[in-house]
Formats: structure tokens, C-alpha cells, sequence
């Protein structure tokens, strides 16, 4: 893979020191460790690829391929890495795939941000924290997998170093449904109930019940109300209020601006906008070090 050199970064931006400010006696851990996660996602960046060449094949393609294998090889062993490479290389540009759309999204987050677009910002952190559970539902899923660490052990176990790769087919149906359901997955209407993908709230419920994670489905429903043209993405342009001297009445001032209820939302941008950059790069490690454990085991160049 070839990396991208200094100038091509695509670098996500610092949040703005005044903001970075007002939001100091936060009491949500991700948004104090919000710069923390920028960093380790722009470090993670720079040791991308700038073009990744996937491999990609057919189920035609692929089966013509085991077919011709099965009729020359002297055991098992090369149809096991002819499966394993296509089943890796898909969870590489998966992989990849989902970190340059973080990536962009985080980075349009921060100038949305930075110009005092608030309800942009509010949707684009929205779409990021999406994407990245999402990624970290499928790294969890293939590690625990293919280390038989948990309950979708149904891969064979690939990482069991008491498992004969060369008398024993270690291709797994489950595992190359859930591959082609997370890469391929989607909404449309009119799409193969197939590659339905999965509903995001689900995965977010989920992960709001691993320790440390509690905040997540809190800040994740703010985001969604922000998202919807509910009230609460209206207030910010409630600028002011003015009594009037009579009992339950008001002048509510309102105009293009940020009210005072903007400040809310945007500490509930940064913590989501934090969750998504940090918990993707702790999501990629994951995922490629269990890669880099199977391309060993099958001594993929």
C-alpha cells in the first residue's frame, strides 16, 4: 500500500481555542479528550494508503478460482489462503473506506463548527458516530470470530493454532455473509433484503452498554433531535427574551444567530465528534491487528 505523503493529508483540524474554552468544566469525558482523539485519528491517517488496490471478484470469479485450485493443489492449505486473502482484502477496504468518510466527516464537523454552523456541525458529528459504530460492531465481530473469543465463533476458529489448514476447509458462510452485509449494506427500498443494513440505533444501544460508554446513546439521541426538524434544532434562533410585565408573557427575539441554547448542542457535537475519532482508531487497531494475525497463520505476502 502507498502511503500518502505530507502534502496530500488530509488532516482534521483542531477545534477552535475559544470554544476549546467554554467548554473546559465539560463533565462528558469525550469532549474534554476531544483534542486527544483528533490527533490519534490524524496519526492514524498518515500511515493510510493513498489508493489501495482491492482485489475484488465474483462469486463466478471466486468459485472458478477454488475450482481450479481444488484440481492442481496437493492439500487443502492454498484454497484456505485463496479464501482468506478475498475474505481479508474485502475487510481492508471496508476498513479503509470507513475511515476516510470519518475522516471527512470529522472535518467538516470542525469548520462547520468553526464558522458557527451549529446545526451542520450537529448532523455531520451525527453521520461520523454512525460510521463509526458501525466499524467498531464489525471489528468486535470479526475478532471475536476468527479468535472464537465470543459467541460468533463460527468461523472455525482460524486463529486456533491446533486447527489443520491443510486437511480442513476453513471457509465460513456466516463469515462471508456478515462481510458482504456490512460492506455492501443498504437502506434503498428496492435493494435484496440480503444486504439490509443493519439499523444503526441497534448498534448504538449495544455499545451504550459497555462500560464507559454510557453517554453514547444520550449523546447520540440529542444528535438525531438536532438532526430532525424538531424544536430544539429551532431554538438556537431564539436570541432572546423579553418580559412584557404581564404574567406568562414574553418577547421571544429571534433571527439568524445562535441563542443561547446552541451552547447545549455544540458540547454534545464535540463529545460525539470525540467518540467517533477516537473509538475509530481504536476500532481500525482491532481490525487490522486480527488481519495481520490471519495473514501470518496463512502466510499471506
Amino acid at each position: 500500500m502507498e502511503k500518502q505523503s505530507g502534502r496530500e493529508l488530509i488532516i482534521i483540524p483542531s477545534i477552535p481555542s475559544e470554544l476549546r474554552d467554554k467548554l473546559r468544566g465539560s463533565t462528558n469525558v469525550w469532549v474534554q479528550r476531544v483534542d486527544e482523539h483528533i490527533v490519534l485519528l490524524n496519526t492514524l491517517i498518515r500511515d493510510l494508503p493513498k489508493a489501495y488496490k482491492w482485489k475484488f471478484r465474483t462469486v463466478e470469479g471466486f468459485t472458478t478460482q477454488v475450482e481450479e485450485l481444488a484440481r492442481s493443489a496437493s492439500d487443502m492449505f492454498p484454497i484456505n489462503q485463496l479464501v482468506w486473502r478475498d475474505h481479508l482484502g474485502s475487510c481492508q477496504a471496508y476498513s479503509l473506506m470507513t475511515t476516510w468518510r470519518i475522516v471527512e466527516l470529522a472535518r467538516g464537523c470542525v469548520w462547520a463548527i468553526a464558522r458557527g454552523e451549529v446545526i451542520a456541525s450537529a448532523l455531520l458529528a451525527r453521520s461520523a458516530l454512525e460510521t463509526a459504530v458501525q466499524l467498531v460492531d464489525m471489528a468486535r465481530r470479526v475478532s471475536a470470530t476468527l479468535a472464537g473469543a465470543g459467541p460468533e465463533d463460527r468461523g472455525g476458529r482460524l486463529l486456533d493454532p491446533k486447527l489443520d489448514l491443510n486437511s480442513m476447509l476453513t471457509a465460513s458462510q456466516d463469515f462471508e455473509d456478515l462481510i458482504l452485509k456490512t460492506l455492501f449494506g443498504t437502506r434503498l427500498p428496492e435493494s435484496d433484503e440480503f444486504y439490509k443494513a443493519k439499523n444503526v440505533l441497534s448498534l448504538i444501544q449495544a455499545a451504550t452498554r459497555i462500560a464507559g460508554q454510557e453517554k453514547l446513546l444520550p449523546m447520540y439521541e440529542t444528535l438525531c433531535e438536532v438532526a430532525h426538524p424538531n424544536f430544539i434544532g429551532r431554538s438556537i434562533y431564539i436570541l432572546d427574551r423579553l418580559p412584557t410585565g404581564r404574567v406568562g408573557e414574553e418577547i421571544r427575539v429571534i433571527g439568524p444567530g445562535l441563542g443561547p441554547s446552541a451552547g447545549a448542542i455544540v458540547e454534545t457535537v464535540i463529545g460525539g465528534l470525540s467518540w467517533a475519532c477516537g473509538t475509530n482508531v481504536s476500532a481500525f487497531d482491532l481490525m487490522a491487528e486480527t488481519m495481520k494475525a490471519v495473514a501470518t497463520r496463512l502466510s499471506l505476502g
